[in-house]
């Protein structure tokens, strides 16, 4: 039975067929080699490190073993079990803490935490500057090669050899708390003897000698298969779905400006993201385009941003696409449907003319009114005045894209009191009117 116990580590790793005696701050994990290899893994995580998107669909999960055979007790000592992934068996699952350790399959670079309840957490993407140690990669841990057949390289790095632990970055705390350790674990490399030495993935999951090395003081060999009955070694894992479905993209315009372009926001309705998932989105009508993520959160779909393109002119007929792109993060069954494509027809509304229309609010009866108008619309188009004493074709002109009409146009004799309009014609739309009322009020003679 595996179990987990604190006490002063005493006793270390073995680099190759040595045993290295140090003190270390922290506390070890034993296994007896009695009555199988259950795992009993502390997932009492400690502060967070500021973990990032947790919500690839391309990651590690299963289990590392950082240990060595005690020569006298037979029992297995050493740092243990590094888990890879809050979803691991045995867990109080990701409520507790949603880390795991991931992978972008279009760049091939790692990132998020592993746990250890000895070491605590592991970041698979630290800032450099890193070691030359013998044949390494400069820089933090990736992936070479075509899934499902892939070496890692490159470097992660304990975060409790840090002051701030949970920055996982910044100053070393003194030497002796952390044992001389800087915490750095090498994917890959060459040992002293000239052997080689990585990780290495077949069909997903990692082969029988894959090691990293995480130095000669305090971690040694970390072992990603290790062989230990129930134990799922570390393995390669993609969430697959049947179907993300699209069904309907709605366009709400805004206000459009003096030369009739319109910013345009969408509301996708998207169906089957799982849970917890995101995924990227591209929406584009013609040479206008926005993109950015959506999570799919306690049932809900959450856009990083609202879809969103500006400066659309309001002659715009073209399609509207909308793709969700699914390549990075979940693979879709069957096979060929990981770009989702929503289109449909995009138009926007002609938008009205601006009339400007101003004169006298009272008049004495039997006394003409000056009307000023003045017109601005992005499209040519033909306007009237109507009221006492305008009819046309005196009282219509036309009215050229950007280009301000401004006229005043004197109304007959007013008896009574009245509306005078100007009516512009909108394409495709019904005619759009401004009017004002002219008060007239009686004269008075004296008899």
């Amino acid at each position: 039975m595996i179990q987990s116990s604190i006490s002063r580590l005493l006793t270390r790793v073995f680099i190759f067929s040595f045993l290295f005696l140090t003190a270390f701050y922290v506390s070890v994990a034993t296994a007896s080699a009695q009555g199988g290899y259950a795992i009993e893994f502390d997932s009492n995580v400690n502060d967070e490190p500021i973990l990032a998107d947790s919500n690839a669909g391309t990651e590690l999960i299963g289990f590392a073993w950082s240990g060595y055979t005690n020569q006298v007790t037979g029992g297995r000592e050493g740092v243990g079990w590094i888990s890879m992934n809050c979803e691991n068996d045995g867990l109080s699952g990701c409520g507790t803490s949603n880390y795991k350790v991931k992978i972008d399959t279009d760049t091939g670079n790692m990132s998020g935490y592993a746990w250890s309840p000895n070491i605590g957490w592991i970041n698979f993407d630290p800032v450099g500057s890193y070691p030359s140690g013998s044949n390494t990669f400069n820089g933090s841990a990736e992936i070479t090669g075509s899934l499902p057949d892939v070496d890692m390289r490159g470097w992660a790095r304990a975060c409790s050899v840090f002051q701030n632990e949970n920055s996982c970055s910044g100053a070393l705390k003194a030497s002796n708390e952390r044992g001389d350790w800087d915490g750095w674990i090498s994917l890959s490399g060459v040992g002293t003897d000239g052997s080689t030495y990585g990780v290495k993935f077949v069909n997903n999951q990692a082969t029988g000698n894959s090691f990293a090395w995480g130095g000669q003081i305090n971690v040694g060999w970390v072992d990603f298969s290790p062989d230990f009955p129930g134990v799922q070694p570390v393995t390669i894992t993609t969430t697959v779905v049947t179907d993300i479905v699209t069904t309907q993209v709605l366009d709400t315009p805004g206000t459009p400006d003096i030369d009739g372009n319109y910013t345009v926001t969408f509301s996708p309705m998207v169906q089957g993201i799982p849970e917890g998932e995101t995924v990227s989105w591209e929406l584009s009508v013609g040479p206008f385009s926005d993109s950015g993520e959506v999570t799919q959160t306690s049932g809900a779909t959450n856009f990083s941003t609202i879809p969103t393109i500006n400066g659309v002119p309001f002659t715009t007929t073209d399609n509207l696409v909308f793709e969700i792109d699914t390549n990075n993060d979940v693979v879709e069954t069957p096979p060929g449907e990981d770009n989702n494509v929503f289109t449909r027809p995009f138009s926007l509304a002609f938008p009205l003319p601006t009339i400007d229309i101003s004169g006298p609010e009272i008049v004495s009866a039997g006394t003409a009114a000056d009307i000023d108008v003045r017109v601005t619309a992005p499209y040519d188009t033909t306007c009237q005045v109507f009221g006492p004493g305008f009819s046309a074709p005196s009282a219509q002109f036309d009215v050229l894209a950007g280009v301000p009409y401004i006229n005043t146009f004197t109304s007959a004799a007013l008896r009574n009191s009245t509306n005078i309009a100007v009516r512009c014609d909108v394409p495709g739309d019904s005619p759009f009117t401004a009017n004002i009322s002219v008060e007239v009020v009686p004269t008075f003679q004296e008899v």
